[in-house]
């Protein structure tokens, strides 16, 4: 059956659903659940063949973790999704299905967001969002399209003015799919903060 967390306040705290099951075809739902200060955790979570809305959820300060993670041939969506102060780590996941973090609010706030190592099926869709660090898609298997329009890089990355060392090998993958889509000036955009990143690791002269 179904599985419904719709407008569900779990409050400040850690909240673990690690290795958790909603196998089956019913959907899993927590959209507009709120989720206060504290790490949120779905590591090698499996999810059935339904859908997983994470749509306008809301995560306060923390990390949100679903690495490992299997998910079926339904839709898994975190459109409109607001985090705190944080990380959101899909690594070595498994999508099956369509896969959308369209427009999630506030993803400034995120010191990182990782899709590294994992396999889409299906696109995936990342546009209508500005992040204050780079979205890691290397190692990615990725069989379909890729949205990225509109996906920007916040212009006072990086925040703290040192690049970390893995960001050219993040942006080169970033401008590689923009230029497979044809989005040329996003890839020269991404080739310029590439140039920036890749030269402040030279050692100086």
């Amino acid at each position: 059956g179904d599985v419904y967390f719709c407008n569900v306040n779990f409050g400040d705290g850690y909240v673990n659903f690690d290795e958790a099951k909603f196998l089956g075809k019913g959907f899993v739902s927590f959209k507009e659940a709120e989720f206060g200060d504290g790490d949120i955790r779905f590591c090698k979570a499996k999810f059935g063949k339904g859908a997983v809305k994470f749509n306008c959820a809301q995560f306060g300060d923390g990390h949100v973790e679903f690495s490992h993670a299997k998910f079926g041939n339904g839709h898994v969506e975190f459109k409109g999704a607001k985090f705190g102060n944080g990380t959101l780590n899909f690594e070595h996941c498994e999508f099956k299905g369509y896969v959308s973090f369209q427009s999630m609010t506030d993803s400034k706030t995120l010191s990182k967001f990782s899709l590294r190592h994992s396999s889409f099926d299906k696109s995936l869709d990342i546009s209508d969002n500005t992040f204050n660090c780079i979205p890691d898609l290397t190692n990615t298997k990725l069989t379909n399209q890729v949205s990225l329009d509109r996906m920007e890089i916040s212009d006072n990355y990086p925040p703290k003015g040192d690049f970390d060392k893995s960001d050219g090998e993040r942006l080169c993958r970033l401008k590689e799919l923009a230029e497979t889509n044809k989005s040329y000036q996003q890839a020269l955009d991404l080739h310029v903060i590439e140039m920036q990143a890749n030269r402040e690791r030279l050692p100086s002269e």
